[in-house]
């Protein structure tokens, strides 16, 4: 037997579904609109033209902000609490819940620099109050300016450095993880687990939060991106079904994560890929194919690999995963490797994570022949779970955090996080031998893990 086994990472990354959810009503908000002057791809102007008991219709006018370069192939996305029952210059793509993806058709396909589209909708409303005006409006996954829908993303900050901390949030957890009131001490970057199945091929959180809760995390995400902070939302995890592996073909499975990315307003993704799933070569097949659909209608999307890995790198099946990626088009920002769980006790956390990390960048750098060793470099990213992990023996201490995150600086790595935010605290008994949704079972102050991988930020 080798010194690591090669054993399922049980209970690694995966959401922890708290029935409490059930009982806990979620104010409604919506997200900040883009501040005055920013630049975005398109303005939006929404109008009801007419509205009866039952029925109402609205004019929505596209117009491209740009004086240069035309948007080919528009695709609006949008959220609006009605059933629409016809389109007039336009078709819908897709519809999950309350979210629509509409495009052009014919001559209308593309919006001509400075030029504008228009189409007209009818909705079912069985109020006879006055219709609700859309929300998280997305040209081609971009966030655009309007007074009557609210953007999907703010532009005043947000986005990623070079190199960045980003911990991962349980966001089925309640109460929810604050990422805003949290950004100081923790970070201004986090990942937020996981979106999988939660029931005929639709997108949830821990398939137990649908896309459509009101107001859920949108604001608290908005006001993070106002400080210059933003987020990765992971699909997948060890629980429940990863999208991929359900969904019947390639468009609806496509559907279902421009949903997500759309909503949420994100530049970035990430799968998180494990258990059965690493070795699944037809879900595998059948995401790196939506995924390469995906960054062809978001050419700025940036899209990670979380994979199992022993200290000698990783297995082959993610050799396999990666390399699969490649064969479909996939652009890979990053191969995030999950430093933990060996199967095994191990007492040298900090120095396997390191070990694990290296010679995954020594096997991308066979997979990426053509890459320099810098952008190889940036390319690693590395997840431990702090403090106790779920294999008996293996505690990943504040030494071996910083011995990772001083060694990641210094070569150039372009990720680091941990599992989890939640769990970066001492638990209420001290020091404890199994591993928590909450604490990390060793003796702490809150938030000091943070502490440490907040170094890595710029």
């Amino acid at each position: 037997m080798p010194p690591f086994a090669v054993l399922p990472n049980i209970d690694r990354l995966r959401p922890r579904l708290c029935a409490a959810l059930a009982t806990v009503a979620i104010a409604a908000a919506t997200l900040a609109a883009p501040p005055a002057g920013a630049t975005t791809i398109a303005t939006i102007d929404y109008s009801i033209v007419r509205h009866s008991k039952k029925r109402f219709e609205s004019v929505v006018t596209i117009t491209n902000n740009s004086t240069t370069d035309p948007i080919t192939n528009w695709q609006l996305a949008f959220s609006l609490p009605y059933k629409i029952a016809n389109l007039r210059g336009a078709k819908i793509k897709s519809r999950s819940n309350e979210t629509y993806v509409v495009n052009g058709v014919r001559r209308d396909r593309s919006i001509p620099p400075a030029g504008s589209v228009s189409f007209r909708l009818a909705a079912v409303d069985r109020t006879g109050a006055a219709p609700a005006n859309p929300t998280g409006c997305a040209v081609n996954g971009e966030p655009v300016t309007s007074t009557t829908c609210a953007s999907i993303a703010t532009t005043g900050g947000g986005g990623f450095p070079g190199r960045f901390f980003a911990p991962y949030v349980d966001v089925t957890l309640y109460p929810t993880f604050q990422l805003t009131n949290s950004a100081s001490a923790v970070s201004k970057f986090y990942t937020l687990a996981f979106i999988v199945d939660g029931g005929g091929c639709t997108a949830e959180w821990g398939a137990v939060i649908p896309l459509s809760t009101p107001g859920f995390l949108s604001a608290d995400i908005a006001n993070l991106r106002a400080i210059g902070g933003d987020v990765i939302v992971s699909f997948g995890g060890e629980d429940g079904s990863e999208l991929a592996e359900t969904c019947p073909s390639e468009s609806a499975l496509q559907t279902q994560y421009q949903t997500v990315i759309s909503q949420y307003g994100l530049s970035r993704i990430d799968f998180d890929i494990e258990g059965a799933a690493v070795a699944d070569t037809a879900s595998i097949a059948l995401r790196d194919q939506a995924i390469s659909a995906l960054q062809s209608a978001n050419p700025n999307l940036k899209v990670s690999f979380t994979l199992p890995v022993m200290p000698t790198g990783l297995t082959q099946d993610g050799i396999n995963v990666v390399q699969d990626a490649i064969d479909k088009g996939v652009k890979l920002a990053a191969v995030n490797v999950m430093a933990m769980d060996y199967g095994q006790p191990d007492s040298q956390m900090g120095q396997d994570a390191i070990n694990a990390a290296t010679a995954t960048l020594a096997q991308l750098s066979a997979l990426y022949p053509a890459e320099s060793s810098a952008n190889l470099a940036a390319m690693i990213g590395v997840t431990p779970m702090i403090g106790v992990n779920d294999v008996s023996g293996e505690t990943f201490t504040l030494a071996d955090a910083q011995l990772l995150e001083s060694y990641a600086l210094a070569n150039g790595f372009g990720l680091l996080s941990f599992w989890s935010a939640a769990r970066d605290n001492q638990c209420p008994g001290g020091v404890e031998s199994y591993a928590s949704d909450d604490c990390s079972g060793v003796l702490q102050s809150q938030f000091e893990y943070s502490g440490i991988f907040n170094q890595f930020n710029p």
